[in-house]
């Protein structure tokens, strides 16, 4: 069952959020998407995900490194 619930909190972490907004409105059938090609459409999810998840996730890791946070503070 603590599997079942860490997998559901690591799906539905915040930092997920605007990745999976932004997968919905560009692959579902609205005004949004329409207009925009699948390499745009690619685009503009891969840079989404750079923005909204890579990289914080990166500035975590190096701030832990380099000893401003430690294990407790992150989980």
């Amino acid at each position: 069952m603590k599997k079942l619930a860490d997998s559901i909190s690591y799906i539905f972490h915040p930092m997920f959020m605007l990745t999976y907004l932004i997968t919905y409105f560009l692959f579902t059938d609205n005004y949004f998407a329409f207009f925009m090609s699948p390499v745009k459409k690619l685009f503009l999810l891969s840079a989404v995900m750079v923005f909204s998840v890579i990289l914080p996730l990166l500035n975590m890791v190096l701030l832990k490194k380099m000893g401003y946070i430690d294990r407790k503070s992150v989980v």
